[in-house]
């Protein structure tokens, strides 16, 4: 494996780390210990830790962990007062309720949970009781995926400060020899921080048997403060092969279900037609450019003699290099080809592949070798705009089936899209980090893709198996494997495979039976973990985390709504059945049982609502809602919207009482191609949240509002100075209302509007943050396509049909209308902070039963970065 691929993994991997209180250290490490037990390529990991609160105070403890892109958490308790509590898991909402009131009733309390917009990190919650001692255990579990020809297990460790007592264990058996064993030093991010072709000195390795490997890495605290003063710091890894043939893999039967294994060992790839579609537009200036040069000179010149290619520049346009595919000794013309590209005009994305594919299936010379390296760093400026016209459109161009492989360049690319187009192109997807070496990524992307051994690959098994994950593959690549898994019939005693393809010799046929095995007496138990593995029902673990992996994966690809939410139901009754937190589940670990919640009796009040004035605050005038175009928007502490409708006389208003670090879309309209995504961050002094950046985009405008200063793609602006200025496509104004609020209004040339109201407080103000407000104005210019956290309200038609009245509090029955949808849900009045025009109004609050009001769960809404403009 590169030094380039081992920078991309370790984004990706286990991080326990304590976030503790600016002003005071509430938390110390007392002990961590790690333990891995990987058994037929199957990892399961098991994280411990001790945490003291070393202050007077119950103290929320945040143990952020960055696991492998492909774990699932499958459990975690914790032992207070010597008492261990166990986790439940939940639908990710319900948890998440839960632990709210357990820690408002003074309780030690844990919660894990997936976090939606970053795939791969994960937070421990823990409300600690004052001087008091918790060991949380953690556990994951995931199939390790083969890349560059070897397996690598990696643990990113960072408690933040040595630790006394700090043990890693990694035990390795698998049913054929370990050829290939390395475990190399820690390293850090960066991509170019060590050579992991040299060894960690600190790191002991047994190898008890020909197929066994055990790896111990116990740092002494002396150790540890010589060599990372702060504590230790990076990526812990342990990198493995097994022995290779020319023969159909492996195939573990057992107790109804079966897990095959297939990476051959085959000399030659098979000769590729290759089509490289480079992005050239003005968004490539200034550095991209210069990185894709240094790529793809390498990638030309490391083309094999029997590869042909040719190369595409799009911006606006597209523009072919030759008319025909060239040899690879042409390689050194096509280099001063790339040298000569500049950075000019729009993003032409659809143009661009679909010429791409109709020039490829033309001139291919068979379907085995033909494939499309396709690197953006934009959305789709020029030509067809919205993304479901773009996929449908390639689609449709993409007769011959051609593996589309995508690079997203920088945090401006369409990550969603990208993505999307890969899937429905037989191909893979990857993000190019312009913080790294952009070069070294994209040449190991290219490494890893560019080389099919077999194409066309379909596995062949018996009409027993069912439910089963994908069987018929387009390539298989160099120094991968693919996996197939599915249940059987419980009596058979043996299962039959033919795997068939075509490789650079000829067809391929190959046959391998396997008998129903006893796998508790396969191997030793070398780790504690080995008795709590369960390992007779080891492989129907296995088949659910691949069958998930293969049902969320789906659903990124599908268009479809209604298909993508039975997609996801499935996997989230696989998740809860298996005890799997995704980014569909949470676990709930308590000391108590949460108090159940009381339904509110309905009770018909005879008299008009709005005679009721001892509970009912005045509203914003008409002229301010009208006038300025207050109708809809939000922010303030929790952060809480309010939501002007014609058929109210008081405005909706709902809080999103999100994490901090998570973003929210909060408008989507695909037909104008406009999206505003905010990020939540919490306060110093008080547990509130607010919101504190917004990201507008629409068409080439990117637009990053903060409270220190406003972006506009590579120039930064003050909140300090009033100024106007002209971009295409919109107007700016900054204004200064007065000593602790600025506006910026943004209007764009169809007249639709957005406000943003920075908030400013003294580092003595309670709120102890500042915050950021959003206003839209002419909103109906928007169509009714529009989604998200406000987007899903500026063409829906809410309707008060009766009110009840409980305990002093009205409780008012609404109807939604959204074109043919229909939904009802309760609201209660309450009266709200307005904190634009700084008032107490009353608006209909949506509880737990009025969010029945809204398109999706405001979860739904949480995106990957603030540049993301599709939900999953």
């Amino acid at each position: 494996m590169t030094r380039g691929d081992m920078w991309i993994t370790a984004l990706l991997l286990l991080l326990p780390a304590i976030a503790v209180a600016e002003d005071e250290e509430i938390a110390e490490f007392k002990f961590l210990h790690v333990i891995t037990d990987i058994r037929y390529r199957f990892a399961k990991t098991m994280v411990t830790g001790g945490i003291f609160n070393t202050a007077n105070i119950t103290a929320e403890v945040a143990v952020d962990l960055t696991l492998p892109n492909s774990a699932y958490i499958s459990d975690f308790f914790f032992i207070y007062n010597g008492v261990q509590y166990d986790s439940t898991i939940h639908e990710k909402e319900t948890a998440e309720r839960s632990y709210t009131t357990a820690k408002a009733q003074g309780e030690a309390a844990g919660h894990v949970s997936k976090s939606a917009h970053e795939t791969n990190k994960f937070r421990v919650i823990i409300s600690v009781p004052k001087k008091a001692n918790i060991t949380f255990n953690l556990t994951y579990e995931e199939v390790l995926q083969r890349r560059d020809g070897v397996y690598t297990h990696s643990i990113y460790i960072d408690p933040g400060q040595p630790v006394p007592d700090m043990k890693i264990d990694v035990a390795v058996q698998d049913t054929r020899d370990i050829t290939t064993l390395k475990v190399p030093p820690i390293y850090s991010n960066s991509i170019t921080d060590v050579d992991i072709t040299e060894n960690n000195n600190l790191a002991v390795i047994q190898r008890p048997t020909p197929n066994t490997a055990y790896i111990r890495f116990y740092p002494t605290l002396e150790q540890q403060l010589s060599r990372w003063a702060e504590g230790l710091s990076g990526v812990f890894s342990v990198m493995f092969d097994v022995h290779r043939g020319f023969d159909a893999g492996d195939l573990l039967v057992s107790n109804g279900y079966f897990i095959h294994f297939f990476a051959p060992a085959i000399p030659n790839p098979i000769p590729k037609d290759i089509l490289f579609i480079l992005d050239t537009s003005t968004s490539m200036y200034n550095g991209k450019m210069d990185q894709l040069k240094a790529a793809m000179k390498f990638i030309l010149r490391d083309l094999r003699a029997d590869d042909k290619f040719n190369v595409i520049s799009f911006s606006s346009g597209v523009q072919f290099w030759q008319s025909d595919m060239a040899e690879a000794n042409n390689a050194e013309r096509a280099v001063k080809y790339i040298e000569s590209l500049k950075s000019v005009g729009w993003t032409n994305i659809k143009e661009s592949l679909v010429s791409g594919l109709e020039y490829l299936s033309e001139r291919q010379r068979s379907s085995e070798g033909a494939l499309i390296i396709f690197l953006t760093d934009g959305r789709a400026t020029a030509g067809e705009h919205t993304p479901d016209m773009i996929l449908q459109n390639v689609r449709s161009a993409n007769k011959k089936d051609i593996p589309v492989y995508t690079l997203a360049f920088g945090k401006d690319a369409d990550w969603e899209l990208v993505k999307k187009l890969a899937l429905q192109n037989f191909g893979v997807a990857r993000r190019i980090y312009t913080d790294g070496d952009p070069a070294r990524q994209i040449q190991n992307f290219y490494q890893e893709v560019s080389s099919a051994m077999l194409h066309g690959v379909k596995f062949r098994y018996s009409d027993t198996v069912t439910f089963g994950t994908q069987q018929n593959f387009t390539n298989y690549l160099d120094g991968s494997e693919l996996i197939c898994t599915g249940v059987l019939d419980p009596h058979l005693d043996s299962l039959t495979t033919n795997i068939i393809g075509t490789s650079a010799s000829g067809p391929v046929n190959l046959k391998l039976t396997s008998p129903v095995v006893d796998l508790k007496s396969q191997f030793e138990a070398l780790t504690p973990l080995y008795d709590d593995f369960k390992v007779e029902g080891i492989l129907r673990r296995m088949h659910a985390y691949l069958y998930i992996r293969d049902l969320m994966q789906q659903r990124v690809g599908e268009t479809d709504r209604s298909k993508r939410e039975t997609l996801k139901q499935q996997a989230l009754k696989l998740s809860l059945q298996y005890r799997f937190v995704t980014s569909l589940t949470s676990l709930l670990v308590s000391q108590f049982h949460p108090y159940p919640r009381k339904t509110l009796p309905q009770v018909v009040l005879d008299e008009d609502m709005y005679s009721l004035k001892e509970v009912v605050l005045p509203t914003p005038s008409y002229y301010r809602r009208n006038y300025y175009y207050n109708r809809r928007g939000g922010g303030g502490f929790d952060p809480h919207f309010m939501v002007f409708m014609e058929s109210l006389k008081y405005p909706v208003c709902f809080d999103v009482q999100g994490e901090e670090g998570e973003i929210y879309q909060l408008v989507h309209d695909p037909n104008t191609d406009l999206t505003v995504n905010a990020r939540i961050g919490k306060g110093k002094k008080l547990d509130l949240t607010f919101m504190v950046e917004i990201a507008i985009m629409l068409h080439d405008l990117h637009l990053l509002v903060t409270h220190s200063n406003i972006s506009l793609h590579e120039h930064t602006y003050s909140w300090d100075k009033d100024y106007n200025m002209t971009v295409p496509g919109a107007r700016l104004f900054i204004k200064n209302v007065n000593r602790r609020i600025t506006r910026l209004s943004v209007v764009f040339d169809n007249r639709f509007q957005i406000d943003i109201v920075r908030h400013t407080h003294s580092a003595s103000n309670t709120l102890g943050a500042n915050f950021l407000n959003i206003e839209l104005g002419n909103e109906h210019l928007l169509s009714e396509e529009s989604d998200g956290i406000i987007g899903q309200f500026i063409h829906k038609n809410i309707r008060l049909e009766t009110i009840t009245f409980w305990n002093g509090q009205l409780v008012g029955h609404l109807r939604s209308r959204s074109g043919r949808e229909r939904r009802h849900g309760r609201a209660y009045i309450r009266h709200r902070r307005e904190p634009v025009w700084n008032e107490t109004v009353s608006c209909w609050w949506l509880g737990e039963k009025g969010e029945e009001l809204f398109n999706a769960p405001t979860e739904y809404y949480i995106v990957d970065d603030m540049y993301q403009t599709e939900l999953y």
